[in-house]
């Protein structure tokens, strides 16, 4: 037993025959992970850096900075009606109008943002904002849009375009006509490239990319907005922001001035036919002073007209509340705009105002949510609530109106018993006098109310603070060009790394002895060098001391255990597959045996595809498969091979139709009694046993039973097919080699040897 003194105690391995025997099989398929071969890519690891840092400084090369353009804005809400009821942020609601395409649709039509001007390059194209501006003043409805065309300059003031077939001068900030369109071009620099393409895009998809582009967003403990767009332009970034702030301004001002406008229209209608009847009374009156020459008066008279005077303060009420009832359910009445100036009650103005502040939360909500949203649920029971409560306000003022108007006739009917007394002229008179009065409060009381409307409606005001206006930015904030050169330089030298690593993983085929071991429970003998020289066949020699002869030695030593004293010794090569090197091991092992002294025979019984008569430049003409059909002697067709030593090549012969029958026939029997009679070693190379079965037909003359195997070619799932032989006794006894290690390159690693 060999005990390394600096390992841990283990127990001595069993031997038999000389032969230590494998441990059993431990699993299907082993993973063998090597970190020297992984390590084996270092020398990629500078070149693959570099060249990923080369193809970082190409990327950035074509890429623009990217400027980050801020602003910032504080939002007053001084609604006049509680929001005690809602439960979401009104600030928010601004930051959606902020945010709406709709707005930003009036955004690109007041910059001319559909307009673009680009100048083409190798390769990437750049925009000429800064530059070049230009837009359509106007075009005939009805005509398409999606204008392009091209420019070149000609001189400082003049250029030259062309639009498909047509083609033009014009001259800087100068109108001109491009078909039906009228184009105005105004150059913002001094020099500008002296060609470049204009083109019209849908403004509602400049809209759009805004609204992805453009960040907004508040705070919790206060109601400034801050508005940020990134850009590779830094002034259209100002220019955007500072236009969305003053477009927001004016669309709040016009929503706001929108009640009071409809409320000074409602008065409107109801002052001009007052100013008519005046008119016509006053001329009524005239021309009766004009027929009588009197003018009547009398005690009764005044109090009569006090009387009148209330009575028709009544009836107006009742106009009134019958006008705001019948405008207030009205359908074609926008919810948003009600106002009813007559009704001088503050607690009925303030349901108006609860019902406009409620439909409002309706309409923005709406926005966001489904019609099944509780809280949109919840906003129109409120909404029902408030008419209903404003229905039966109304009815309680008509009612209360009713019962004075019941009084004051009872009063009036008195008062005119009293007055009968007074002449029919005089009463004339007075009943003109007393229904222009009537007239005339009420015109004045219609004026007081219109100037009031008309000065809400000039007082309104938008309460949005700029805190910080959009200004050009100094730096820009990308990309940030050392870092991605420090990344694609990391990246490059850690992938040849991870490629080894995840190929290490992904790798289906054997790698190693130790791999096999682990899979097999028959012995794994010898691992075999790669040769890189593949021309020569024969790679023993008597004065070789290179890694695969020692290798070779160290195999042909591991066999003499198998051999039986006394008899000739039969050596059996076979594979799971073609193309593992079996051939080449065969007749190497049979070189090695030669060079001893020893009688050496090498079979060619891979009948079907020989390789070993080509290689050693044989015609094929006779062989074993002409000495089984009875043509020849197993003398006449054995060829000397080796000047060094006694080596014997039995080649195939010509490729018959039936080679499984003619290695089951009587003449093997012969050929037997032959080499025993006249050789020391046979060695039998014979086809892969995962292919054909001939291999096992010959196992019976075999001492030894060799499956080869070879780096990184054998697939795991085939070494599962060489445990299946061992374990249904196919071959007995049973060996394996592991054949073309590879001593160099990715995925092979220098071995110790001595």
């Amino acid at each position: 037993m060999d005990q390394n003194p600096w390992e841990a105690d283990k127990e001595p391995q069993q031997y038999v025959a000389g032969v230590a025997a494998s441990n059993p099989r431990k699993s299907a398929s082993v993973w063998d992970i090597q970190y020297r071969r992984i390590l084996q890519v270092w020398p990629w690891m500078i070149p693959a850096g570099l060249l990923f840092l080369a193809a970082a400084w190409f990327y950035l090369r074509y890429q623009d900075d990217i400027y980050s353009v801020r602003s910032s804005i504080v939002i007053q809400d001084q609604s006049s009606v509680s929001n005690m009821y809602s439960t979401k942020d009104p600030i928010n609601d601004n930051i959606a109008r902020l945010k709406s395409p709709t707005l930003l649709k009036r955004v690109v039509d007041t910059m001319g943002l559909q307009y673009q001007a680009m100048v083409q390059g190798t390769i990437k194209s750049r925009n000429m904002y800064d530059d070049v501006r230009w837009r359509v003043l106007n075009r005939e409805p009805g005509t398409g849009k999606g204008l392009s065309f091209e420019v070149e300059e000609k001189g400082d003031k003049d250029f030259t375009w062309k639009s498909g077939n047509q083609t033009g001068n014009a001259s800087w900030g100068t109108p001109f006509m491009i078909g039906n369109d009228q184009v105005l071009i105004n150059k913002k620099q001094k020099s500008v490239p002296d060609k470049f393409i204009c083109y019209e895009t849908d403004p509602w998809n400049e809209a759009f990319g805004l609204a992805a582009t453009i960040s907004v967003t508040s705070s919790k403990i206060s109601n400034v907005v801050e508005m940020s767009i990134q850009s590779i332009q830094p002034q259209k970034g100002v220019d955007i922001l500072n236009t969305l702030v003053q477009i927001y301004n004016y669309s709040l001002l016009l929503e706001k001035r929108k009640s009071q406008e409809q409320a000074l229209k409602f008065i409107g209608s109801r002052l001009d036919p007052l100013a008519a009847s005046l008119d016509s009374i006053e001329t009524a009156l005239a021309q009766f002073k004009a027929d009588k020459g009197v003018i009547l008066s009398g005690g009764y008279l005044q109090k009569y007209v006090g009387l009148d005077e209330k009575w028709w303060d009544v009836r107006q009420q009742e106009a009134i509340l019958n006008s705001s009832e019948a405008f207030l359910r009205n359908p074609n009445t926008k919810n948003n705009q009600l106002a009813l100036p007559g009704v001088p009650d503050g607690t009925t103005q303030g349901l108006i105002g609860r019902l406009v502040q409620l439909w409002e939360e309706r309409k923005k909500l709406a926005l966001t949510v489904t019609e099944n949203n509780p809280k949109l649920i919840l906003l129109d029971e409120q909404i029902e609530d408030v008419r209903e409560n404003l229905d039966v306000q109304l009815n309680n003022f008509k009612t209360i109106n009713n019962i004075s108007e019941d009084i004051l006739s009872q009063q009036q009917s008195d008062a005119q018993q009293k007055f009968r007394l007074t002449p029919f002229e005089e009463k004339k008179l007075n009943e003109i006098l007393r229904l222009q009065n009537i007239k005339l409060n009420q015109f004045l009381d219609l004026l007081k109310k219109n100037e009031d409307a008309a000065i809400a409606v000039a007082s309104v005001a938008v309460e949005t603070f700029i805190i910080r206006p959009a200004l050009l930015p100094g730096s820009p904030i990308g990309p940030n060009r050392g870092q991605i050169m420090i990344t694609a330089f990391l990246i490059g030298i850690w992938l040849p790394f991870l490629i080894a690593l995840i190929t290490e993983f992904l790798n289906n085929k054997i790698v190693s002895k130790s791999q096999l071991e682990q899979m097999l429970t028959a012995p794994v003998l010898a691992e075999l060098d790669l040769v890189s020289n593949s021309q020569s066949l024969l790679h023993i020699k008597r004065r070789d001391r290179g890694i695969f002869g020692e290798q070779i030695r160290s195999l042909r030593t591991a066999l003499r255990y198998y051999a039986k004293e006394g008899e000739p010794f039969y050596v059996l090569f076979t594979s799971s597959m073609s193309g593992e090197g079996k051939t080449f091991l065969s007749a190497n092992l049979a070189a090695s045996f030669a060079l001893q002294g020893k009688r050496v025979a090498l079979l060619e019984f891979d009948l079907r595809r020989p390789k070993l008569s080509k290689r050693f430049a044989y015609n094929e003409k006779t062989g074993i498969s002409t000495f089984l059909i009875g043509k020849n002697e197993a003398a006449d067709i054995a060829l000397r091979v080796s000047e060094e030593g006694h080596l014997d090549l039995y080649p195939a012969g010509p490729v018959p139709p039936n080679p499984s029958e003619l290695l089951s026939s009587e003449r093997m029997k012969e050929f037997k009694a032959y080499l025993d009679a006249n050789y020391d070693v046979i060695v039998m190379d014979t086809p892969p046993n995962g292919i054909v079965s001939d291999a096992q037909l010959l196992q019976g003359w075999s001492h030894i039973n060799l499956i080869v195997t070879r780096f990184r070619q054998t697939l795991r799932d085939q070494v599962k097919d060489i445990e299946d032989w061992h374990n249904a006794g196919q071959f007995k006894p049973m060996g394996v080699l592991l054949n073309g290690v590879s001593v160099k390159g990715y995925y092979g690693y220098k071995y110790s040897y001595y």
